[in-house]
């Protein structure tokens, strides 16, 4: 939205974002393990229902490829966050299960 309030001066109508979004998702399904798969499978919709030309499909483009590596590093930090926690938790219970049934 911010693209199109740059390049164009004006922010898409509410019924273009909503259907917008709606479509996004249902393509967003298919794209996962594909780098880059939602972005270049939403580029029709870009232009079919926002109406951007060659120079907001550029833009949204350089965007997602600047901000696309910061979105990996928070997913495998994330991960590996989830697999401390789940450790912690694991080491917890069995230690619990040892003292009760000492071997």
């Amino acid at each position: 939205m911010a693209a199109s309030q740059i390049l164009y001066g004006t922010m898409p109508s509410l019924t273009q974002m909503i259907t917008f979004i709606f479509l996004l998702d249902l393509f967003g399904v298919a794209a996962p393990g594909v780098p880059g798969g939602t972005v270049m499978a939403s580029l029709g919709l870009i232009t079919s229902v926002l109406g951007f030309d060659q120079a907001g499909v550029a833009m949204v483009l350089s965007i997602f490829a600047l901000q696309d590596s910061f979105g990996t590093a928070c997913n495998v930090t994330g991960n590996g966050a989830i697999a401390l926690m789940v450790t912690g938790i694991a080491k917890k219970y069995m230690k619990d299960e040892g003292s009760e049934n000492p071997q």
